[in-house]
């Protein structure tokens, strides 16, 4: 606007016929001047928004780049994550099934022992019948033993008594 006036009066003063006085030229030299200045210091103005726009461009990308890096940081977690959680899973279930062959391995040999404690109990109390029956027969034989010794003792006792008792009377016969 202030260019526009001063391009109005240069042509006022270039159609008028008398010549432009020191005083208007000195107006329209400091008009200029300030222009210039004015110009210069827009011109600046503009510098030093490119230069903070640039910067904040520079600023966007720099965090996005951060964004992105991040996204990709977050990304490989998650994989890294999921890696470790099926490999744990993967881990449960085979502790899983060496527990349940563990366990069902454990089963079988207490059955087993089981089975050879039965097996040897039994084994114990025929051994200890065949012995008791053997002690019996052993103690049945003393004892017929005994008895057929005392019942032979009593008859060579009566059988004295008898010899004695006779040989008494042929003493006495004599």
């Amino acid at each position: 606007a202030l260019l526009a006036s001063v391009a109005h009066r240069h042509l006022k003063s270039a159609t008028c016929a008398w010549p432009p006085s020191q005083v208007e030229q000195q107006s329209e030299r400091l008009q200029k001047e300030a222009l210039e200045k004015k110009l210069e210091a827009e011109n600046a103005a503009v510098g030093q928004n490119k230069e903070a726009i640039r910067a904040l461009e520079a600023k966007v990308v720099e965090l996005q780049q951060g964004q992105e890096s991040e996204i990709m940081s977050k990304g490989q977690a998650q994989k890294d994550l999921a890696q470790v959680t099926a490999q744990l899973e993967t881990q449960r279930q085979e502790h899983s099934a060496q527990l349940a062959q563990l366990m069902a391995q454990h089963q079988q040999e207490r059955e087993a022992l089981a089975t050879s404690m039965r097996r040897q109990t039994e084994t114990a109390k025929a051994q200890a019948a065949a012995s008791v029956r053997k002690e019996q027969k052993r103690s049945e034989k003393y004892k017929k033993a005994a008895t057929d010794a005392h019942n032979t003792s009593k008859k060579v006792k009566q059988a004295l008594q008898v010899m004695q008792a006779a040989g008494g009377r042929e003493n006495v016969a004599r």
